[in-house]
């Protein structure tokens, strides 16, 4: 079947694009549709493209089919939709192709293509650069620089700038993101190459503003001004690290504290022992890894010091020995002394008992005055013997354990 068309656009838009630019952009179309001459009449699906050219080019906008339209005597009305999404050009041409309503055949395209010309209501529309995408709206594909009360970008490569006049009195100018519902995750993100880089959160339920970058929660700042790095905020402390804290150049503060003191502990080796009197004749870490005195030596006094950090708090006093003697016992003290002071006070003190060839060990969890205080006093461990029996009465070593509720 052959048509002829002497179709003419006789009513534009039906809408005023001056105030809704390339929203819904229908118009009413109105022809004649003649087969060999003669009025035709009947239903015809037909169908609508819109080009930038009266011949060739890319199409633009939607293909519109409308279905079933009625004909008669030749003549017929209908809606068309093809530019929907358009930007409204001085130069646009509506191609149409008929076929007969229920036939399954190709569409037949009708020649010359229609100019389509824009209302006078709507020729503001030629100068507008939005576009409607969907539930979208978008500037023109040409658009690179976005000014919002600005007569230049700020920044030569910022896409958009917003600016506002402010008062002495109102310097604020800015922008808000988020939504109405008490739940609302309102962000700003970033993006490269088509991927999410980083985004910044603030959570509508907590009030707490997260950086995430690469996907991870790298900060979090409380509604209190509380700040996580990696962790979530959630002791006193102004500032939590989760994991290692390097610092390059000065680091300033009152004080450090571990969100929960740490355990220490310091091991005193028989290296570390010697006499009190130097003419008594003894072994200091031999192979065996014992500090003795020679068994002729009889009473004497070996004395090792300690060096606790400041404010660590000991918690416990261990000795480990052997006392094979049954006639003698040790008796192994931890002590200090004020700098000025000619005597030694006891803060644990540990007396053996007994005799075993066994190495041994004792401890003492009752310290007095227990908190380390280097600017005023001295530190040390003494181990008494009322006679030595050389290798059958030794020290292995001391352990004190002590806690920090700060960094060292």
């Amino acid at each position: 079947m052959l048509f002829r068309s002497s179709c003419a656009l006789v009513a534009a838009m039906t809408i005023a694009l001056a105030s809704a630019p390339a929203l819904s952009q229908s118009f009413t179309y109105q022809g004649q549709l003649k087969d060999a001459g003669v009025p035709a009449n009947g239903n015809f699906d037909m169908q609508f493209q819109v080009y930038p050219l009266p011949l060739g080019g890319l199409q633009i906008g939607v293909t519109d089919t409308q279905a079933a339209v009625s004909v008669v005597n030749g003549l017929f009305t209908t809606e068309v939709s093809a530019i929907d999404g358009v930007v409204i050009g001085p130069d646009l041409y509506l191609d149409i192709a008929i076929r007969p309503t229920g036939s399954t055949g190709a569409f037949t395209p009708i020649s010359p293509r229609t100019r389509i010309t824009v209302a006078p209501l709507a020729q503001k529309s030629l100068s507008e650069r939005w576009t409607q995408v969907g539930t979208a709206l978008r500037t023109d594909p040409g658009i690179t620089n976005v000014l919002i009360n600005a007569a230049s970008s700020i920044i030569s490569d910022s896409v958009l700038t917003v600016s506002r006049n402010t008062s002495a009195s109102s310097r604020f100018a800015g922008m808000y993101v988020g939504g109405t519902d008490a739940g609302t995750q309102a962000y700003y993100g970033w993006f490269a190459n088509g991927l999410s880089k980083a985004e910044a959160i603030v959570s509508g339920t907590t009030g707490n503003f997260l950086l995430s970058v690469g996907g991870d929660t790298d900060i979090t700042v409380t509604p209190a001004g509380l700040v996580g790095l990696g962790v979530t905020p959630t002791g006193p402390e102004r500032l939590r690290v989760a994991g290692d804290s390097v610092v390059v150049g000065d680091s300033k503060a009152t004080t450090f504290s571990y969100a929960t003191p740490r355990v220490k502990t310091l091991g005193i080796p028989p290296e570390a022992f010697r006499a009190s009197i130097s003419t008594n004749a003894g072994i200091f870490g031999s192979g065996g890894g014992d500090a003795l005195f020679d068994s002729a030596v009889g009473a004497a006094v070996m004395v090792a010091p300690v060096n606790l950090p400041d404010g660590a708090v000991v918690t416990a006093f261990e000795v480990f020995y052997r006392d094979n003697s049954a006639a003698v016992d040790l008796a192994v003290s931890l002590n200090l002394r004020l700098y000025a002071s000619s005597g030694y006070a006891q803060m644990a003190n540990i007396a053996t008992s007994g005799a075993s060839a066994s190495v041994l060990s004792a401890i003492d969890t009752t310290i007095v005055d227990a908190t380390i205080d280097n600017a005023t006093r001295v530190y040390m461990v003494n181990v008494f013997c009322s006679d030595w029996a050389g290798s059958s009465t030794t020290i292995k070593g001391v352990k004190i354990t002590y806690r920090l509720d700060g960094p060292e």
